[in-house]
Parts: structure tokens; C-alpha cells; sequence
């Protein structure tokens, strides 16, 4: 289905009905909404109809697909947040009366990404935990899982502020070569390691000094492979921090994309609009009666002469 469609109630109900608990499906719906938010209280009263009729998993993703549209309209209108701001009591007293537990889970992760946030008031966001306190009592004797409750709801949210171009070169560049890739470093600690795998190699071992040697060896190896290890350990945090910055950079560029192609929907209705209004000009134009003036002779007829006069 086009992100361009118009906006109905028909074209929403539709992609609902489409929708997964998938990311991208949560997403794509999401970026929809914000699209239309001046269409904010239907869109609203269309969502919260759908998790009164819904099965328990679904309205988990009915409460994720909310917070998608509240997180990331809130740069660009309060309309959305306004509206769901209204109905999103009655939406948590209605899932929390299903007594599910994953369902529970939800919507107490979701509660505290909303504290944290301050995306909506802070009495309402006591009022939320009151409703917890009130109906959550399968959850007591299991606890929501930390930061990761499902798809779509932070997995591939920006943490940071976008990077500027050269710094995200710089990091992909620094990527290039990277401890994991140390063919030379891995190969001798696969050698090292193997003497001491090899059972008849330590039983031949028989005097003091064999042993010390051994034991320096074994040092030796223990050292480059603590060595080795943290090594490995800065590059999974450069790699975590690089894979931050692509987010929050690919994050962005969408939004400038969704952007860009709100603008240019907008100027070439306008430029519809200007066609019509000129099609329409030229053809009054073309119907106005004629109104100019009969031509004229240049010049007189001549007198007649006196004899012409006297003639008769």
C-alpha cells in the first residue's frame, strides 16, 4: 500500500488490519499517522476501537504502534500526543482487565519509557501506575523483561543525537581494521594454546627447568590472551557506539526524506491547482463576446464641385 494514500477512515482501518507486531509493519504505519496528524482525533478514535475489540497480543501491538506515533510526532505537533492523551487510561484499563500476563509486561515497560520520556503529563502517568497496582497481579511474581519487551518499540530507536558526516567516516574508516580481523594474533594463540592441549607433549615433560620453561610459556599465553580479549572487548563497544550513529544518521535521513516528500506532495498540488485555474482563465477568455469597434474609412468622400451644384 503507498505511504502517499490520503488519509480516511477507510485507508486506516486497512493498514490496521494489515498490521504485524513486526518493526518495520509498526513503523510504516506509524510514519503514516504522523504524516496525517492533522486527521489526529479520527486516527485515535479509529486506534482505540481496535484495542477494545482486540485479542490480548494484539492490543499489545496496538500500545506499541501508540508509542511509535507519540515518540516520533512529538518534534513535529502536539496533535497526536494531545489525542492519545485523552483515551490512554481507558486504552491500559481495558488491556490490564485481560489479565495476560506478556500483555501486563507491555504495558509496564511502555509505562516506564513513558516516565522517562515525560511524554505525557506526570498525573497521568501516576494513573497508570495505579492501574498497575490495581490489576497487575500476574506480573508480581514475574517481573518485565529489561528493555527488550517485543518488536517495534526500541530495538531500532536512535539513543543519541544524529552524527555530522565526517564523524561517521571517521568511525566507519576506524572500523576497518579491527582486532577480530587479526589473522596473525589469533593463529598464535591457537599455536600456544594447542601445546598445552596436547597430553603425550606434557608428559614428556620431566625435569625442573622443562617445567619453568613451560610455565613461562604458559604466561606468555595466558597474557596475550587476556591482551587479545580486551582488545576484543573495545572493539564490540566501538561497534556498538558505530551501530548508535547509524541509527540515529539513518533515523534522520528519514525523516528528512518523509519530510521532503510531504513538500513536494504539497507544491505539486499546488501546481495542480495553478493548471486548473489557468485552463480555466483560457477558456473564459475564449467565451467573452466580441467587443471591438467596427472599422472606420480613413478619409471623407470629396465635395462637390459648383458646377456640380448649379447642374441641376
Amino acid at each position: 500500500m503507498s505511504s502517499h494514500e490520503r488519509f480516511s477512515s477507510s485507508a486506516l482501518d486497512h493498514r490496521l488490519r494489515d498490521l504485524t507486531n513486526s518493526q518495520h509493519s509498526i513503523e510504516a504505519l506509524s510514519v503514516w499517522v504522523v504524516k496525517h496528524r492533522k486527521h489526529a482525533r479520527t486516527a485515535v478514535e479509529i486506534w482505540l476501537k481496535e484495542i477494545c475489540k482486540a485479542r490480548p497480543s494484539r492490543k499489545l501491538t496496538l500500545l506499541f504502534l501508540s508509542n511509535d506515533i507519540v515518540q516520533n510526532s512529538r518534534k513535529k505537533g502536539t496533535e497526536l500526543n494531545r489525542e492519545f492523551t485523552k483515551v490512554m487510561y481507558k486504552a491500559l484499563q481495558i488491556s490490564y482487565k485481560e489479565e495476560d500476563l506478556q500483555l501486563t509486561q507491555g504495558i509496564q515497560r511502555l509505562v516506564s519509557i513513558w516516565e522517562e520520556r515525560s511524554t505525557f503529563p506526570s498525573d497521568l502517568l501516576q494513573r497508570f501506575r495505579s492501574l498497575d497496582s490495581q490489576y497487575a497481579k500476574l506480573a508480581k511474581d514475574h517481573p518485565p523483561a529489561p528493555q527488550d519487551t517485543g518488536r517495534g518499540l526500541d530495538a531500532l530507536r536512535p539513543t543519541r543525537e544524529a552524527p555530522e558526516y565526517s564523524e561517521l567516516i571517521s568511525a566507519l574508516h576506524s572500523s576497518e581494521h579491527q582486532p577480530s580481523g587479526d589473522v596473525n594474533t589469533q593463529q598464535e594463540i591457537s599455536n600456544l594454546v594447542s601445546v598445552f592441549q596436547d597430553s603425550p607433549v606434557l608428559a614428556e615433560v620431566g625435569d625442573r627447568e622443562e617445567i619453568e620453561l613451560l610455565l613461562i610459556r604458559f604466561d606468555h599465553t595466558a597474557t596475550l590472551i587476556k591482551s587479545y580479549t580486551q582488545q576484543l572487548q573495545r572493539e564490540l563497544e566501538e561497534k556498538q557506539q558505530l551501530q548508535e550513529m547509524l541509527i540515529a544518521f539513518l533515523s534522520t535521513q528519514k525523516l528528512q526524506s518523509d519530510h521532503a516528500i510531504e513538500k513536494l506532495q504539497e507544491q505539486q498540488s499546488r501546481l495542480d491547482h495553478v493548471s486548473i485555474v489557468h485552463e480555466e482563465l483560457v477558456s473564459h477568455i475564449a467565451n467573452l463576446p466580441d467587443l471591438s469597434l467596427p472599422a472606420y474609412k480613413s478619409g471623407l468622400d470629396p465635395l462637390p464641385s459648383v458646377g456640380d451644384l448649379f447642374q441641376n
